[in-house]
């Protein structure tokens, strides 16, 4: 690439190649509105989209992934004790079943 760029040929400029790179092909007032124009309505909707973004996920996906998030882990250490639990429950009514006798 440096060696390139040290043996660039230059090309011979004419009237048209200098007229297109002046300011007389750029009209100053319609180029700065057209890029002002053309920037502000980038922003615009960037900013929407960010806007968007940010209300769907404290909005109705945030809550909606905060009730997934509870009901998993509620789901899953209740699973664990069921088992216990029943347990518990028929050793006790095992043990009034045989103090009534």
């Amino acid at each position: 690439i440096s060696k390139m760029t040290q043996t660039m040929i230059l090309t011979k400029q004419g009237p048209f190649s200098n007229f297109a790179t002046s300011l007389g092909y750029f009209n100053p007032l319609t180029h700065r509105f057209s890029v002002t124009s053309l920037l502000s309505a980038g922003q615009n909707i960037a900013s929407h989209l960010i806007d968007l973004s940010w209300f769907k996920l404290l909005g109705p996906e945030g809550l909606a992934n905060l009730q997934t998030t509870a009901a998993k882990t509620a789901t899953t250490y209740h699973s664990g004790l069921i088992k216990a639990y029943l347990g518990s429950f028929a050793l006790s009514i095992l043990i009034i079943l045989m103090s009534m006798h």
